[in-house]
């Protein structure tokens, strides 16, 4: 539908029963920084999609601490980026792109673990704006959940306070 202004003779389009002079602004394009965000946050997901059935055929302390690892790759990640974007301060990395990354540490026996070259490395990893730090943090804290499951305060006292610390600083 067409609308014409009788004052001034111009035109808007209703589109969907919205407000005509509404119908003809555009909604901004996505940022490509809010484009890689959402695609390393689809490839996050469907990397802990595809671990789980991995972590359930180890020993309960080694899923446990697998999961602890990756709760601390995003706690790391969250005090890298306040470093770097918060502080000012230089943000150094021990491994600047996959190739860097000792074989030791590759861990090709578990073969659903994300490649390396598939995840976020140096600046791209770090949460530039709140909702990213707001998503580090919430892909953490079901990691550092699912290890409080194996380290339970019963029997595994310093662990699990340890893990409760690292939780809240995570917060921070």
């Amino acid at each position: 539908v067409e609308v014409v202004n009788s004052s001034n003779g111009s035109t808007a389009r209703e589109k969907d029963g919205q407000d005509p002079h509404q119908a003809d602004r555009q909604q901004p394009d996505s940022t490509p920084a809010a484009d890689a965000s959402s695609r390393n946050q689809q490839q996050k997901n469907s990397a802990k999609a595809r671990l789980q059935p991995a972590l359930q055929c180890l020993d309960g302390d080694v899923a446990a601490n697998v999961r602890l690892a990756f709760a601390k790759l995003h706690l790391h990640t969250l005090v890298a980026s306040h470093d770097c974007y918060v502080e000012q301060r230089q943000v150094h990395y021990s491994f600047n792109s996959p190739s860097d990354v000792p074989e030791v540490l590759r861990f090709t026996a578990l073969e659903d673990l994300p490649q390396l070259s598939d995840l976020p490395w140096g600046d791209d990893a770090l949460a530039k704006a709140h909702p990213d730090a707001l998503q580090l943090y919430q892909q953490a804290l079901p990691w550092f959940k699912e290890a409080l499951q194996y380290y339970k305060l019963e029997g595994w006292v310093t662990e699990h306070c340890h893990i409760l610390f690292e939780m809240s600083n995570s917060y921070r």
